[in-house]
């Protein structure tokens, strides 16, 4: 979901940039509105307007006030994304108590970055990945997807898995 923000620069300059947002929606109901930039915010059943305003407000106080105007360049996307799904199988626990085999569904937001790169956002995650193709990119994001279950050690406690 895109809403412009605008930021105020010295010399009465405005600038008007996408905010790009993601619903997350979880099993019991409960939407999330995760920003597409930034996965350390999120507000439970915040509307993107209200995010949106939440960010420009805070990005304007900490980044733009303080003569930090690059930084903007890193929050604007151009372009379209496209989404699509990944499945990634599991094997059963080595004792065959703790879990069984499963499989585990994400989907996934890409598109392509430039003539030889394909960049792809696992949301619900917080992970990317660049590939050279959309193939590769599928495969890139599933490592990076067990990668981080191997770091967190996700499979040590069915919790850790319910919780994705």
């Amino acid at each position: 979901m895109n809403t412009l923000v605008s930021f105020k620069f010295p010399m009465a300059h405005t600038l008007k940039i996408p905010f790009q947002s993601i619903h997350l929606k979880m099993e019991s109901g409960v939407t999330v509105t995760v920003p597409l930039m930034d996965d350390e915010v999120l507000i439970p059943g915040a509307r993107s307007g209200r995010l949106a305003e939440y960010f420009r407000s805070a990005f304007q106080k900490k980044v733009i006030d303080k003569g930090n105007y690059a930084t903007i360049l890193n929050q604007y996307n151009k372009g379209d994304f496209h989404q699509s799904k990944i499945n990634i199988d599991f094997p059963a626990a080595k004792d065959r108590m703790s879990y069984p085999a499963f499989e585990l569904s994400f989907f996934y937001l890409y598109k392509k970055e430039s003539e030889e790169n394909y960049w792809g956002i696992v949301p619900s995650m917080g992970l990317d990945a660049v590939a050279e193709s959309e193939v590769e990119l599928q495969v890139r994001l599933k490592e990076a997807v067990l990668l981080e279950f191997a770091r967190n050690r996700r499979l040590a406690d069915v919790r850790h898995i319910v919780a994705v």
